[in-house]
């Protein structure tokens, strides 16, 4: 249970980053880190160093029905990032900026585009990286 709270608050934290709510995207991601290095998830999770009020409601939330409500609102208005989350090398940023310039909201289309060699206009993406995202791709 510890990992998929962890995972959860994670994904929420990615999610917040994207929103633009960057201070809470901090706070979460600093959550589940907390979480990942705790030996067990205590009854209170604000004994955890890294887990204040807001934080530790929402860890009691995902231990009690495996999601945050926010978190499934964020992935309906985000589904594009949705979409990237477990490709390789393609983060928030990158996810945002695929969809907003490029239109690209899915991996096919992400497919399509590392098969046309444009995955290079990224900012930040190189041939090696491109080719460690088509790879990431081709896994999925």
């Amino acid at each position: 249970m510890k990992q998929e709270v962890a995972d959860t608050l994670e994904e929420y934290s990615a999610f917040l980053e994207i929103d633009g709510q960057t201070g809470r995207a901090h706070a979460y991601d600093k959550a589940a880190r907390a979480v990942r290095m705790a030996s067990h998830l205590p009854a209170d999770p604000s004994r955890l160093n890294g887990i204040g009020d807001s934080t530790r409601n929402a860890v009691i939330e995902v231990e009690n029905t495996g999601t945050l409500d926010e978190l499934e609102s964020l992935r309906e208005e985000y589904y594009w990032y949705d979409a990237f989350k477990d490709v390789k090398y393609i983060g928030p940023s990158r996810a945002q900026t695929l969809y907003e310039s490029y239109s690209i909201d899915s991996k096919e289309k992400l497919r399509m585009m590392a098969r046309a060699g444009d995955l290079t206009l990224l900012r930040g993406v190189g041939p090696t990286t491109a080719q460690k995202i088509e790879q990431s791709l081709e896994e999925k």
